[in-house]
């Protein structure tokens, strides 16, 4: 990373401010950021009614540690249903003329003290058509910017106040807003450092604690018990043909079991002959033993982590998902129709429904498929403690049940997977562990239990625009909580002080 304040970093780029580089990062986001926002025209007239919301912008993205004001970017009306997405790249009409030197004085004019704004006009072809875009550069002031006076602008009839006098101001998610206790705690570790830079603008991460998320859920219980019995039959085939015989009005079987030293080896109860497993084993050669002592043994280890994951597998199973074997997989089937959704509870927007399954057209394979949302589920030891491993990926079927197979399906999987590590990583990973527990802990047995909450941990550093803005402010309500129980605290020691001096 370099040094110079004047250069930023995006992907491990670095350029200038108003760099081609960029130019093109920021024009292909699909959305306002805390280090971006859009605009389709700015007016910097006298008497301009807009132009006050924007030194708000300026003065929050200066004490947040720089941004860009991107120019030619619209909001969709939504007239036009063809055209998708929450702003449209029109780029800046025809007859929109700005001056540098103009831009910046009108800025300075409402600031105590003056600052070096960036600007560059820019040229993309889009959609077959050349689009003109200007772009605004605010960077990172040397120290708090404290608005100096009240500005107010005019909206219809009526009086509003865009800047109050001697605020402090900050950005939160796509917001210019007054800055709580936290944030201008921040933006004095930025001054702290004369290097600082915010991440967006150093490569580097911030000084901020962020929570990290794993794929990872406790597993609270296993049974404490195992079920060893003397197999009757030697193949696989054999003991299905049995319990085919046994149990003739029942088409499918959701065997748990593993074989061992040619014992059958269950949590299930082989002494109960309600037990289909039951039926596989000499009635006269079953023992109970302790998963204790196996998980001592390293070979018998193995064979109690595989029964754990058969467990959870034919949980799944008895949810409506498939499974298949060779690439271990879970997946929920397309029943009816070209797509499939589940209804699940996320973190911020309530009861959403997400879709599973659809029917795409794949140009490779040169004929219609079924993409399905899938999930890869393995328990292990860490530690001597066990969880449950949940990795998300994708599954393609020639009709919605049946997987395919092959180097061509593998790189579709590939190519549309993209998305979930890059976009919903840990929704996905919280779609399925609440799909597998309804909601709550997953009761696979009486004594399997595993947590619903993923493993995570504390960092000291972060990025701030990364972290969801919901689960930001309430670290800043923890955080000004906090903070007023310290001062509170720190009065009544000096009351308790003056009150033994009295004495």
């Amino acid at each position: 990373m370099s040094n110079d304040k004047s250069l930023v970093s995006i992907n491990n780029e670095t350029s200038e401010p108003t760099g081609d580089y960029v130019c093109d990062y920021l024009l292909s986001q699909s959305n306002e950021t805390a280090f971006l926002d859009f605009k389709w025209i700015l007016d910097v007239k006298k008497n301009s009614q807009e132009f006050p919301k924007i030194i708000k912008d300026v003065y929050a993205f200066s004490n947040y540690g720089g941004g860009w004001l991107l120019l030619g970017v619209k909001e969709n009306d939504r007239a036009d249903p063809k055209i998708k997405g929450k702003f449209i790249k029109t780029g800046l009409p025809d007859n929109f003329e700005i001056e540098d030197a103009s831009l910046q004085e009108k800025i300075n004019s409402y600031l105590d003290e003056p600052i070096s704004v960036q600007f560059k006009q820019f040229f993309r072809t889009m959609d077959n058509e050349e689009r003109r875009f200007a772009l605004i550069y605010f960077q990172p002031s040397s120290k708090i910017m404290v608005s100096k006076n009240d500005v107010k602008y005019n909206t219809g009839n009526k009086e509003k106040t865009a800047i109050r006098k001697n605020a402090i101001y900050t950005r939160r998610g796509t917001q210019s807003i007054v800055a709580s206790n936290y944030e201008k705690e921040l933006i004095k570790k930025r001054l702290a450092k004369e290097e600082y830079q915010l991440s967006i603008l150093s490569g580097e991460p911030e000084e901020i604690q962020e929570t990290i998320f794993s794929n990872l859920f406790e597993v609270k219980s296993i049974p404490n018990k195992v079920y060893v019995g003397t197999a009757r039959h030697k193949s696989f085939a054999e003991r299905i043909k049995t319990l085919r015989l046994t149990y003739p009005a029942q088409k499918y079987f959701s065997l748990k079991y593993r074989i061992y030293e040619n014992k059958i080896v269950t949590f299930g109860d082989l002494e109960n002959l309600m037990d289909i497993h039951s039926t596989l084993v000499l009635s006269d050669e079953i023992r109970q033993e302790s998963v204790a002592d196996w998980l001592a043994d390293p070979d018998k280890e193995k064979i109690i982590i595989s029964l754990l994951n058969k467990e959870v597998t034919c949980k799944a199973k008895q949810l409506g998902m498939l499974y298949d074997k060779k690439t271990h997989r879970l997946f929920y089937p397309t029943m009816y129709g070209d797509e499939r959704k589940e209804e699940w509870p996320t973190r911020y927007k309530g009861i959403q429904k997400k879709r599973v399954a659809k029917k795409i057209f794949d140009t490779e394979l040169k004929q219609y498929v079924y993409l399905h949302d899938a999930i890869k589920i393995e328990i292990m030891n860490i530690g001597n403690k066990f969880y449950l491993r949940l990795n998300p990926t994708m599954m393609i079927t020639e009709d919605g049940k049946i997987p395919r197979i092959g180097l061509k399906e593998g790189a579709i999987i590939t190519r549309h997977a993209y998305r979930i590590y890059n976009k919903q990583y840990l929704n996905n990973i919280l779609f399925w562990i609440n799909k597998l527990g309804n909601g709550d802990d997953i009761y696979v047995e009486k004594n399997f239990v595993i947590s619903n909450e993923p493993i995570q941990t504390s960092m000291e550093i972060g990025i701030t625009w990364d972290i969801p803005t919901t689960d930001f402010k309430k670290f800043i309500t923890e955080f000004d909580a906090e903070l007023a129980s310290t001062i509170e605290e720190e009065t009544d020691l000096e009351e308790i002080g003056d009150e033994n001096r009295d004495f």
